[in-house]
C-alpha cells in the first residue's frame, strides 16, 4: 500500500512538472508570436510602404517595356560604295545588337557558369545567394563583399536602374527582375542581357565588345576569346583588358577551368 502511494505521488509530481513545462512553452510561443507581430508592424511602418511603392514602380516599368526598350542607342555603321567601313556613329551606348540565335553557345555557357548557375531554375532572384550576401554584409559591418545578383537582376540594373549601392535600389532591382521573368522568356532575357551588359571602355553588349577588342564579330572568335570577353562584366574596372589585362586573363582561365570541370568543354 505505501508503495502504491509513492507511485501515485511520483505520477502526480510528473504531471505537475509536465503542466509547468506546457505552460512555459505556451508563454514562450505567445512571446515569439508577439515579437514577430511587433516586428512585422515595425517593418511595415518603417519600410513597408516604400517597398510597396518600389514594387508598383517596378511593375509599371516592366509592363511598359517592349523589345525595343533593350535595343536603344544602337551604333550606326557607315560603309562606302565598295562595302568598306568608313565611319561609326555612336550614340549614348556602343551597342551592336545581336539576336539570341547568333550568340555563341560558349558565351552563354561561360556566363551561366560564372554569373548565374541557377538561371534556368529561379524566377529572377536567387534567394539563397541573397541570404548569403546578407550574412556577409552583417559580418563585414555593412561593407558589401559578396554579390547576389542574378543575370536577370543585372539586366534590371543596367537597363532600368542605376548602380547606386543602397538597400532601396537593391529592393527595386529584385522587383524589376521578378517582373521581367513574368513578361519575358529565359531566352529573351539572355538576349537582352548579352546586348546590354557593360564590357568596359564604352562597349555595351558582347558584339560591341567583340569588335572593340578583337576587331571582328563574336561569331569569328575562338573559345578563349569568347570567354575572355565574358570575364569582363563581373567587374568592368577590375577586369578592364586595357588597364588590368592580367586580371582579365586570370578570370578567363578560372572560367575555362570551371567549364572543363563541369564537362562543358574538353581539354
Amino acid at each position: 500500500m505505501p508503495k502504491r502511494n509513492r507511485n501515485q505521488s511520483n505520477n502526480s509530481y510528473r504531471g505537475k512538472v509536465g503542466q509547468v513545462f506546457k505552460l512555459l512553452f505556451q508563454i514562450f510561443s505567445l512571446l515569439i508570436l508577439l515579437a514577430t507581430t511587433i516586428g512585422i508592424i515595425y517593418f511595415y511602418r518603417t519600410y513597408g510602404r516604400d517597398l510597396l511603392q518600389l514594387q508598383s514602380k517596378a511593375r509599371q516599368m516592366v509592363h511598359e517595356s517592349t523589345r525595343d526598350t533593350f535595343r536603344a542607342a544602337q551604333t550606326s555603321l557607315v560603309y562606302d560604295s565598295e562595302g568598306d567601313l568608313i565611319s561609326t556613329l555612336k550614340y549614348d551606348k556602343d551597342v551592336y545588337y545581336i539576336a539570341f540565335e547568333d550568340i555563341p553557345s560558349a558565351a552563354i555557357d561561360a556566363m551561366l557558369v560564372s554569373e548565374d548557375r541557377k538561371f534556368l531554375e529561379h524566377d529572377g532572384v536567387d534567394y539563397l545567394a541573397n541570404i548569403r550576401a546578407l550574412i556577409a554584409l552583417i559580418k563585414n559591418k555593412g561593407k558589401i563583399t559578396q554579390g547576389a545578383s542574378t543575370i536577370t537582376q543585372q539586366l534590371a540594373r543596367n537597363v532600368f536602374l542605376t548602380h547606386e549601392v543602397t538597400y532601396e535600389r537593391k529592393a527595386e532591382e529584385i522587383f524589376v527582375a521578378m517582373e521581367l521573368e513574368k513578361k519575358y522568356t529565359k531566352f529573351d532575357i539572355l538576349e537582352f542581357y548579352f546586348n546590354n551588359i557593360y564590357f568596359s571602355n564604352g562597349h555595351y553588349g558582347i558584339q560591341a565588345a567583340s569588335y572593340g577588342y578583337f576587331g571582328k564579330s563574336i561569331k569569328g572568335l575562338s573559345l578563349s576569346q569568347i570567354v575572355f570577353l565574358c570575364a569582363i562584366p563581373n567587374n568592368p574596372n577590375r577586369y578592364n583588358p586595357v588597364t588590368n589585362f592580367d586580371n582579365t586573363i586570370a578570370r578567363r582561365d578560372r572560367i575555362l577551368e570551371q567549364m572543363l570541370a563541369d564537362g562543358i568543354v574538353n581539354q
